[in-house]
Order: C-alpha cells, then sequence, then structure tokens
C-alpha cells in the first residue's frame, strides 16, 4: 500500500519518529515515537495545512510516498470519546501508546479533518520497519491561496 506524508525538506526522509516524539500527537504522547502518514497526499495537505500557524505558507516542504506492506495494518475499530477534538485528549494518545506498547506495527485510524479517510500510524520501533520504503520524495509547494 502507498500511504504520504508531507515533511519540511530536512526531515523528509526520516522514518524515525523523532518529531512525533519530541511533542506528541493526537495518537501518541510525547516520548512515544510515530510517523503519522496519510491515504492520500491530499489529505496529508490537509493534516498538515490545520498544524500550521494561520496565513504561513511554507515553501521548503517534501511529499514523501511511502510503501507499507498490506498485511501488516491494524485497523482501530473502537474510537475515544471526543476523539476527534483539540486539544488532543489522552485517550487518543493513550490508544497509540498501547499500540507501540504491544508491539503493534501500523494502526489505521479515521483523520480528524475527514472522518471518512484514513491516516496510518507506523511504529518506527517496530522490528519491521525495515519494509517500509520511501518510493519517492519530492518538492511540495502549497498553493498560496491558502493562506
Amino acid at each position: 500500500m502507498i500511504v504520504y506524508r508531507i515533511a519540511a525538506r530536512a526531515y523528509a526522509g526520516d522514518l524515525s519518529g523523532r518529531g512525533a516524539s519530541m511533542y506528541g500527537g493526537r495518537w501518541n504522547p510525547k516520548g512515544v515515537g510515530m510517523v503519522y502518514t496519510s491515504a492520500t497526499l491530499s489529505l496529508a495537505a490537509l493534516e498538515l495545512a490545520v498544524n500550521l500557524p494561520p496565513g504561513r505558507i511554507p515553501n521548503h516542504y517534501q511529499a514523501v510516498e511511502i510503501e507499507i506492506p498490506d498485511e501488516d495494518i491494524t485497523i482501530l475499530h473502537s474510537l475515544p470519546e471526543q476523539w476527534n477534538g483539540f486539544p488532543y485528549v489522552p485517550h487518543t494518545q493513550q490508544v497509540g501508546r498501547e499500540f507501540v506498547k504491544k508491539d503493534g506495527f501500523v494502526l489505521k485510524v479515521p483523520s480528524a479533518v475527514i472522518p471518512s479517510e484514513y491516516n496510518f500510524l507506523i511504529n518506527p520501533n517496530h522490528e519491521k520497519i525495515g519494509l517500509i520504503k520511501i518510493k519517492d520524495q519530492r518538492p511540495f509547494i502549497f498553493d498560496s491561496r491558502l493562506k
């Protein structure tokens, strides 16, 4: 399966989960590494855009196309209460912590931006991480009308 992420040029090829570990996210608390990817490039762009300061149009990002093994995807069937709220609720972060703790590899979760579409969270410390392949990496420029 092909998934996408958009990252600053300096970190585009980094699948270590360090950024998510440093700051935490919807599905992981600080200290737990996770690589956030999306089913489509457009969803990856929206996921990034909602986390940028208003009016900021970055020009140093890369679109990264990543191949993940289909057979190693776990689907999250039960969502915690207020899973798509902001700020993030501890319940969703606990889901990610438990997934990593139980040695899960890839977790499919709905997007809070578009709940009918999906993000794929990769555990960068899983023994199968070598199966994850970056297939393509290219500049990504946001349309200036998005400001």
